[in-house]
């Protein structure tokens, strides 16, 4: 691991100073660990802060338990709790925090939430049209997929950012917890935490659809009802927007349906292949010596052939119908990587390492 420079003594006060470094030095998080100094993950790596102490269990409790504050007992319980963190020290960003405990020490996460969000057609869509197509939908359910850290939140609030410019909507977002905050523009934008604005995400989607909205955001489908309620939002004409920690177009309809007891998964598939309206699975690729990253995309839209395979439970066949979809802007994973290695944004092997089937992709950049 290599270091970031910076002089420290260890305070409450000093998370301020180390989480301004952290934005200074492009880290997407901060990682607090007893027995390590202060860490940043800039690009794909891990990196510890030069002339920084080694963090102490005390050390830990003197920074943390303050933020957790009013939260601490919910804490005691599960010891797990996500929250957000702002402070008027840090100009820039605003932070999802998550903190656990580790051999009965504390220990935590804190995610760099820029305040300035980004431009949908900068962020990385191969086909800039696509996302145009998606702002336009009335109705259906949008599916951003992707392991943590892919880019999923950052997706999401630039497709949001974008309607609330373009359109003239109302749309409710429930979050845990709020990370991106958008400011009212053409539409009217309505964010809700889970924990405080509400109990959860079933909770908040039920009460949604009695505040007439058009759009709805579930910052991610977890559980059954939560599934549920997002395709019975769908079904009702809302546009609704989620989260699912799949890899692929392909695990994402599999992982959706098997939310659901056996008995009702027919039904279920049903539903979903008359609502769902686009799956976009992601992934962060790392370039320039991995300090940043880039975005490479799988999308599937639902058209009439998908639909049909979906309520036939032809899983399988799905993947076959993205490859040959490019007239209707759909891409696999594969055929994006090797688009931004040919634009010179990712190295062969990088390309070759991220892929669903390396060596297919292999061969074929040694044909070209």
């Amino acid at each position: 691991m290599s270091s970031v420079e910076k002089d420290y003594t260890i305070s409450s006060e000093t998370l301020d100073d180390v989480l301004n470094l952290a934005i200074e030095s492009n880290a997407s998080d901060l990682h607090l660990n007893a027995g390590e100094p202060f860490l940043f993950r800039i690009g794909s790596d891990i990196r510890r802060t030069d002339n920084s102490p080694i963090l102490t269990k005390q050390d830990l409790d003197a920074i943390l338990y303050p933020l957790i504050g009013k939260k601490k007992d919910i804490f005691e319980k599960t010891h797990e709790i996500d929250f957000s963190y702002e402070s008027e020290k840090i100009s820039d960003a605003r932070f999802r925090v998550n903190v656990g405990m580790e051999k009965n020490r504390l220990f935590a996460t804190f995610r760099v939430i820029p305040y300035k969000i980004r431009e949908v057609e900068y962020i990385g869509f191969p086909d800039g049209q696509t996302w145009r197509d998606i702002i336009s939908l009335s109705k259906g359910l949008v599916l951003v997929t992707g392991v943590t850290g892919s880019g999923k939140s950052t997706t999401l609030a630039s497709l949001i950012q974008e309607m609330n410019t373009k359109n003239n909507e109302y749309t409710i977002c429930i979050e845990d917890p709020i990370e991106y905050v958008h400011k009212n523009r053409n539409s009217v934008i309505v964010q809700r935490e889970v924990g405080i604005d509400t109990d959860s995400f079933f909770t908040g989607v039920k009460w949604a659809l009695r505040q007439d909205p058009d759009n709805i955001l579930i910052g991610e489908i977890r559980d059954t009802e939560t599934a549920r309620a997002a395709l019975n939002a769908a079904e009702t004409g809302h546009l609704v927007f989620s989260t699912l920690h799949t890899k692929d177009a392909v695990g994402t309809i599999r992982r959706y349906v098997d939310l659901f007891p056996g008995g009702e998964q027919n039904e279920i598939r049903n539903t979903l292949s008359d609502n769902l309206a686009y799956v976009i699975s992601q992934q962060l690729i790392p370039y320039e010596q991995r300090e940043n990253r880039v975005l490479a995309m799988e999308i599937m839209k639902n058209n009439f052939a998908i639909k049909n395979l979906i309520r036939e439970g032809k899983m399988h066949q799905i993947q076959g119908m993205i490859e040959t979809g490019y007239k209707e802007r759909m891409v696999t994973m594969d055929r994006h990587l090797e688009r931004l290695y040919k634009e010179n944004r990712i190295t062969r092997e990088t390309a070759i390492f991220y892929a669903s089937n390396r060596q297919e992709l292999e061969n074929k950049l040694s044909e070209d």
